[in-house]
């Protein structure tokens, strides 16, 4: 049977929960950790795991969902007629293995996800369906907890909601928690940083890269190249400034130095 930690002696959003959620990989990371989430990515995931970066703290739209969820949760269990209160879980084998549940049966057997998503992830719901990163989600949740499936209840702006009940998918299952203990033995605990995506940008610290960004900032082309090249990514933080590469319309590469303060 799967450990699990009462939502009585943990509440989650705390500080208690912040550091226990650092001590592995949760549901909503692993999304992150096979490269599908749409809001970050493996490389931004690391930085926050190893301290390098300030976990995300929520947006208007985290929070909208954070404002919502009481009023999803009342219409679920009408809807339902079920009560199931929020919990933690570890894996009973993996226990960097872990998840926040928005609720789990006393029998164990059925655990709940809300979502109070956008309209297009809500007309994804009602027509029976969960976008991929969500799907992935669920089925780490199911593989850390063992339950026999999962509630995933999508509640709208409109306040029209959507009911599917997923079932364990032991392949994807199997892969999920591969790919978790392999992001935090490989990336994590030998404070690696995993391969770059092209959205991420890549911080450095070098004397090497201090002298070209000093000498990008006072106009040089051949340095920003230099930055780049050496640096093996298109995008390259050092301070307060970015070195990006650029595609021209005539599919030239061109180098653009930007500082913080223009909003970089």
């Amino acid at each position: 049977m799967t450990k699990t930690v009462s939502h009585s002696s943990m509440h989650q959003n705390t500080n208690e929960w912040t550091e226990w959620r650092k001590q592995g990989i949760g549901a909503s990371e692993v999304p992150i950790v096979i490269g599908i989430s749409p809001w970050s990515t493996p490389y931004q995931l690391w930085q926050e795991k190893t301290g390098r970066k300030k976990s995300f703290e929520g947006n208007h739209v985290t929070h909208r969902g954070q404002e919502l969820e009481s009023k999803a949760r009342k219409l679920y269990e009408l809807t339902a007629l079920e009560d199931m209160a929020p919990q933690v879980a570890i894996h009973p084998k993996y226990p960097i293995c872990r998840c926040s549940l928005d609720g789990i049966r006393a029998d164990g057997n059925l655990i709940l996800e809300i979502k109070c998503p956008g309209e297009e992830t809500h007309a994804l719901a009602k027509a029976g369906k969960l976008p991929p990163y969500y799907m992935a989600q669920v089925q780490y949740q199911l593989a850390v907890t063992g339950a026999d499936s999962c509630h995933y209840f999508s509640f709208g702006k409109d306040e029209s909601f959507a009911l599917i009940e997923v079932l364990p998918d032991l392949k994807q299952q199997g892969e999920l928690i591969a790919a978790a203990l392999h992001f935090w033995d490989d990336y994590i605990l030998k404070d690696i940083p995993p391969p770059l995506m092209p959205q991420d940008v890549k911080e450095v610290n070098s004397p090497q890269f201090e002298s070209l960004f000093a000498l990008a900032a006072r106009g040089s082309v051949e340095a920003k190249f230099n930055i780049i090249n050496i640096g093996g990514h298109n995008k390259i933080r050092f301070g307060k400034y970015l070195c990006t590469k650029i595609k021209s319309k005539s599919g030239k590469d061109t180098y653009r130095l930007t500082t913080r303060t223009d909003g970089t």
